[in-house]
């Protein structure tokens, strides 16, 4: 395993005041992910799609401007842009009592008996180890 690399204190307080003496990137030049984006504008591009344009052509349009995207890319971006559940709302949902109607049976235990682990054992026995007795070293070096 390689070594953590260690840099001196005074490094790292430079670096640290070279942060924070820089300026607030405007908005517009920060980057956004596909997913952000295509969420922003996902009205405008299946307006687009309304008026007859492809995906295809559709992605030209972004290539033309130096967004470079695939077909699936933006398949997929279109799809995820609907609201996950968060993991409040999933304990949400699983601490609300069942009514009796609806209630689903317990699974079922799958794992196999414990009959046939032994005889797994049985049919494929481990072999021993090579015992020998261990004995002291008696020649004078």
């Amino acid at each position: 395993m390689p070594a953590p690399k260690v840099f001196p204190k005074s490094s790292w307080d430079r670096f640290a005041q070279q942060l924070d003496a820089l300026p607030e990137r405007p908005p517009n030049d920060r980057g956004l992910a596909v997913r952000e984006a295509i969420k922003e504008i996902k009205t405008t591009i299946r307006a687009a799609q309304a008026k007859g344009y492809s995906l295809e052509q559709i992605i030209e349009q972004a290539q033309s401007v130096g967004i470079d995207i695939s077909e699936g890319t933006l398949k997929r971006a279109m799809r995820t842009t609907v609201k996950r559940a968060t993991p409040s709302d999933r304990t949400a949902r699983t601490t609300r009592p069942a009514s009796k109607s609806t209630a689903v049976p317990a699974k079922q235990d799958l794992r196999r008996p414990a009959s046939h682990q032994e005889t797994m054992r049985a049919s494929h026995p481990v072999p021993p180890r090579a015992t020998f007795e261990i004995q002291p070293d008696t020649d004078d070096l």
